[in-house]
């Protein structure tokens, strides 16, 4: 007596399906799950096992195999709960076995029979719309169907003996999509701008990296108000399209981060502690999870103290940082995630944080910043779109009455410059000027001819690398868009250089 339904399998945040197959045969009674399972997976028998008794069911005394086809892909996780213990009440004639095969299903089991929550409801529910079937969910995760709620059959549960019930005509579940609300994700609070006092050069810097989502690391002594700039990043940047909004959720969901969430609202922004583990960061373990660079994907990064961080952990950065997506290899799993995200640094100058503030530098300078500066590798810095020095705040500054620019007035602009962006790149499917590659930008960036000899003499006497000229070309024309200028011109130009900071780290070797 053969049963069957639909699951899935995760491969990074791709739903893989999964035919799960119940078979109970004449034999010894043995309860056997086959199909590449892990210890999760196999250890499903014995909550199935259990529900079946706090609900006065018992087990056919028979051979009773499940199989989870295709036999050669990963599962992992105790989502196959549910499905097993449906096929198998079909197997047992309890259910319509002719009915489960139309649906997916997905859920943990309790000792008692409850159906708990599990990760990846999202990509489920998606995979089921494609494939034209029903999904049955736990019930305490109905908000999370709110994208796909008029597509699909959705039956949410709280326990075994329902969807029993449900297909016997005793209770039958309906659901009412229009409770199904887009409980989105809770908004974070954003330091105003103009509650900054100072900086401001820092604060034109941060506009400038939100217009273009580029990459920056500022360096400056302790207190100078680092941190508080890149937290008050969040409050300038444009908000989610559609179809970020949506990426982002499927990450979270699967991740087991949605929390009570049906859909992310607002951009990512991810503080990891410098003592955060490389599998923490760019993703992995036993189990190939997702990391803070993809949990950050369409939001910020932002490493505080950045020199702190392993040197290994922080070189795993720079291929993510071009390619916008990870690849981690495992012996039993080869997962890409996406990881397009904007890093921002900080850091002081040296160990002690006060390296050219006169009487407070310590007495190993300049061998102290040298060293304490080698700890962020050449290559790292050189992906770095703007490296900018963030002095101590002096004390007229912070009695001053003057009135800066408020968030929402930068975001303003911000989104008039990514506006204008997401129109010039609409063919080369690309919506940034940090994303454009260096034949895209050929044809773009529309420099005039004083810009690329102020351009071209930075270059020779500097002695920057190839990536770092077409990086400055990059941030240049944000500062143009931000002007709403066709052309690059030279102040435009000259702005972009200004922010590579190199007389500092020239200052720091010599």
């Amino acid at each position: 007596m053969i049963s069957r339904i639909n699951s899935v399998a995760f491969d990074g945040i791709e739903a893989k399906p999964v035919d799960v197959q119940v078979n109970i045969a004449k034999g010894l009674p043995v309860f056997n799950i086959v199909g590449l399972a892990d210890k999760a997976v196999s250890e499903s028998k014995e909550r199935v096992r259990s529900a079946f008794s706090a609900m006065g069911l018992a087990l056919p005394a028979q051979r009773i195999t499940v199989n989870l086809s295709p036999a050669d892909l990963n599962k992992e996780g105790s989502h196959f709960d549910l499905p097993i213990a449906l096929a198998l009440l079909g197997a047992m004639e309890l259910l319509p076995k002719e009915k489960l095969i139309n649906y997916l299903a997905m859920g943990e089991m309790a000792l008692d029979g409850e159906i708990k929550p599990i990760n990846g409801v999202l990509a489920a529910s998606i995979l089921a719309q494609s494939e034209n079937m029903g999904i049955i969910i736990p019930s305490v995760q109905l908000q999370e169907m709110y994208l796909v709620k008029d597509k699909i059959e959705i039956i949410p549960i709280k326990s075994v003996s329902n969807i029993i019930d449900h297909f016997s005509g005793r209770n039958v579940i309906t659901v009412d999509t229009s409770t199904i609300t887009p409980n989105l994700s809770p908004k974070n609070k954003y330091v105003d701008f103009s509650t900054i006092k100072g900086q401001e050069i820092a604060k034109r810097a941060m506009e400038v990296v939100a217009a273009g989502s580029h990459n920056l690391l500022m360096i400056g002594p302790p207190g100078s108000g680092k941190s508080m700039l890149a937290s008050s990043l969040g409050g300038i940047l444009p908000p989610l399209s559609p179809q970020e909004s949506l990426d982002l959720s499927l990450i979270y969901s699967i991740a087991g981060e949605l929390g009570d969430s049906s859909v992310v609202s607002q951009r990512p922004f991810r503080s990891p502690h410098h003592s955060a583990s490389m599998p923490s960061l760019v993703g992995g373990g036993s189990k190939a999870r997702p990391g803070e660079i993809t949990l950050a994907h369409h939001g910020v990064l932002f490493l505080d103290e950045m020199a702190e961080f392993n040197k290994n952990i922080l070189d795993a950065l720079r291929q993510p940082i071009e390619t916008g997506s990870i690849n981690i290899s495992r012996v039993h799993s080869h997962v890409s995630y996406p990881a397009k995200f904007q890093l921002i640094g900080a850091m002081n100058p040296c160990r002690c944080g006060y390296f050219g503030e006169g009487d407070r530098q310590c007495h190993k300078v300049p061998a102290c910043a040298n060293t304490y500066q080698a700890k962020v590798s050449g290559p790292i810095l050189d992906r770095m779109d703007i490296v900018i020095e963030v002095p101590a705040i002096a004390i007229k500054d912070l009695n001053t009455s003057a009135i800066s620019p408020t968030s929402e007035t930068i975001r303003k602009r911000v989104i008039v410059a990514r506006e204008i962006q997401a129109d010039r790149y609409k063919d080369y499917g690309i919506s940034t000027n940090s994303e454009a590659t260096t034949e895209i930008l050929e044809e773009v960036a529309l420099l005039r001819d004083d810009s690329r000899e102020l351009l071209e003499k930075s270059v020779e006497k500097f002695k920057l690398s190839t990536r770092a000229y077409f990086r400055m070309i990059k941030v240049a024309r944000t500062c143009a868009d931000l002007d709403s200028s066709k052309y690059i011109n030279k102040n435009h130009m000259a702005e972009a250089i200004g922010y590579r900071r190199m007389n500092y780290y020239q200052k720091l070797v010599n």
